[in-house]
């Protein structure tokens, strides 16, 4: 498997590119200081999300004005609270085109992604648009909400408890939005219908019912990790990673006989931060990927390791999920604002170095120590990097040509401008020692082979790479259709998009108007004799019983009566 290829964007490219390279006649900063007499201008809700309040840090030092929540339609930069961000006025509410970045504006959450960081509904996501999700997410059922509107995978997942047949087999059950390590449970296999049995029939509360990943690759004193990869979406649809990935590791040996051991099993700092070795093995027990590749190394795996199998496979994961996304999150060329947003992976390695997905988080915390050079990398790819007082471009552009869409040097004057395409920038390999972050997908590339790579298929060729004798139209040759369809990258949609696709277009005739006009008209009609019937029943009843109830005379009877009947456009229905 030959080393996957992406495209790099770091302040460390930038410094290697020659000086005639980094310099600018006209930078665009002084052009829009001159124009509005200030920096720009940022909005910060009330979450305590460390990444985007050191993005508020950072822009308050350099100058940059913070808006307050009725202003929050005249901000840059809207750092926002993730359920209460007004996408509606933000859609009327335009920016100038003498604004910092030329007529729009960047929000820190795209609308719709929680369908991504919810864990229930991640699960279904995935199940709808990828029918390979079991290569790479652990067997997984949404349980819970309202029995009597939807039901949930309950009968789905005690056919499979039934089909296994192993009661000693470990289940995972996780809060859908939890977070934190909070309300997790391991159970056995024969203790998971004695929980079903509690749910209450018609609950808001959703969970993730998921097969435990019962032997996973373990670190010295036979302990257990999870690694943590932060990926950066950016409009108008570009997938970044950053290349520092953490190992979050526990503090107790790993031992399946003794599931309620959480600091043996659960690596979430939040719950290993109150265990007795806490910090013993690695500092904050947090280690990175040039650590773990000396340990497998010492351990007898391959040197190369990582970098051959695992990092190919986590790249190819972070694009599947978040292009099957794309089509409810994308945010139009014609909007007046763009969106980016930070997420968290957490996943996990197999004995076999096979990598799985765990859960999705909206906004992850970060290392400390990452936390400033990830914050001043983000805003280098937003078009809005720190002041260095040269007029020098920021590390998003190495190219002397600054006409181009995305470079920080050309005067933005378009609403459709995207401060986020990508210019030319280095391309290389994820290596372990990059700081900074590294383009794996944007518009107008390939989308990922059918099924994601894993230690079954590395030797079979791909998708994207053809060995020599495969069946592939050679340079010059005309391909069949059979090989150009086979060749052709794959479209992740949902069953409503294929269904919607497979339907033949309709073709409304006169008739066929008519016919809809004669059946609204005849059930109508229905409807009216439904009511007229129910209210001659009412007045019915009441004359039998309010004589005998109240001892009043029949000449009551017939005034209650005559009061009492339905009326229909001020006529009496006989």
């Amino acid at each position: 498997m030959r080393p996957f290829t992406s495209t790099a964007v770091t302040p460390t490219a930038a410094a290697a590119a020659p000086a005639s390279s980094m310099s600018s006649p006209a930078p665009l900063r002084k052009a829009q200081e001159s124009a509005t007499g200030s920096a720009g201008s940022y909005f910060l809700g009330s979450s305590t999300f460390s990444v985007y309040e050191e993005m508020a840090r950072q822009l308050r030092e350099e100058g940059w004005r913070r808006k307050t929540e009725t202003a929050i339609a005249t901000a840059d930069f809207i750092l926002g609270d993730r359920f209460h961000i007004p996408y509606t006025l933000l859609r009327v509410e335009r920016m100038a085109l003498s604004s910092w970045f030329g007529g729009t504006r960047w929000v820190n959450y795209f609308e719709g992604s929680h369908r991504l960081t919810l864990k229930a509904a991640m699960v279904q996501l995935m199940k709808e648009v990828d029918t390979h999700w079991a290569k790479w997410l652990p067997e997984s059922y949404a349980i819970g909400g309202d029995q009597l509107k939807k039901a949930d995978e309950r009968r789905a997942l005690l056919d499979a408890l039934a089909a296994a047949g192993d009661d000693d087999a470990v289940w995972i059950v996780k809060p859908s939005s939890g977070a934190k390590g909070r309300h997790i449970l391991l159970l056995r296999a024969s203790a998971v219908p004695e929980w079903l049995e509690r749910l209450p029939e018609c609950s808001r509360s959703m969970y993730v019912v998921q097969r435990y990943v019962d032997r996973p690759l373990l670190l010295s004193n036979g302990r257990k990790f999870d690694i943590r990869v932060w990926a950066l979406l950016v409009s108008p649809y570009s997938i970044y990673a950053y290349t520092q990935v953490s190992c979050r590791t526990a503090s107790e040996p790993y031992d399946l006989s003794d599931i309620t051991n959480t600091h043996a099993h659960l690596t979430n700092h939040c719950l290993q931060k109150d265990a007795a070795h806490f910090g013993e093995y690695e500092e904050e027990n947090e280690m990175w990927l040039p650590q773990l590749q000396s340990y497998l190394t010492s351990i007898g795996k391959p040197a190369d390791l990582l970098e051959t199998r695992v990092l190919p496979a986590i790249k190819e994961l972070l694009v599947r999920t978040l292009l099957a996304m794309m089509p409810e999150i994308a945010v139009p060329a014609t909007e007046a604002y763009k969106c980016f947003q930070l997420f968290g992976y957490d996943m996990i390695l197999t004995e076999e170095a096979e990598v799985r997905l765990l859960e999705i988080n909206g906004s992850p915390g970060i290392a400390e120590r990452f936390l400033t050079p990830l914050v001043r990398s983000m805003r280098e790819l937003l078009g809005a990097g720190p002041k260095d007082g040269t007029g020098s471009k920021t590390a998003a552009c190495n190219s002397d040509d600054t006409s181009h869409e995305g470079c920080p040097g050309r005067r933005r004057t378009s609403r459709a401008f995207s401060a986020a395409t990508p210019a030319t920038g280095v391309t290389r390999n994820w290596r372990l020692e990059d700081e900074g972050f590294v383009l794996l997908w944007r518009r107008g590339d390939a989308r990922p082979a059918e099924a994601p790579l894993h230690r079954s298929d590395a030797d079979a060729p791909s998708s994207t790479h053809h060995t020599p004798g495969t069946a592939v139209a050679s340079a010059g040759a005309t391909p069949t259709a059979a090989a150009a369809e086979a060749a052709a990258p794959k479209v992740i949609m949902s069953k409503a998009q294929r269904r919607k696709l497979k339907k033949p277009p309709v073709v409304v005739t006169a008739e066929m108007k008519e016919r809809a006009r004669e059946e609204t008209r005849e059930l109508r009609k229905h409807l009216r004799i439904l009511k007229s019937n129910g209210a001659r029943r009412k007045v019915a009843k009441l004359r039998e019983k309010r004589p005998r109830e109240h001892n009043i005379n029949e000449e009551a009877v017939n005034a209650f009566d005559t009061d009492f009947r339905p009326h229909k456009k001020g006529r009496r229905l006989e």
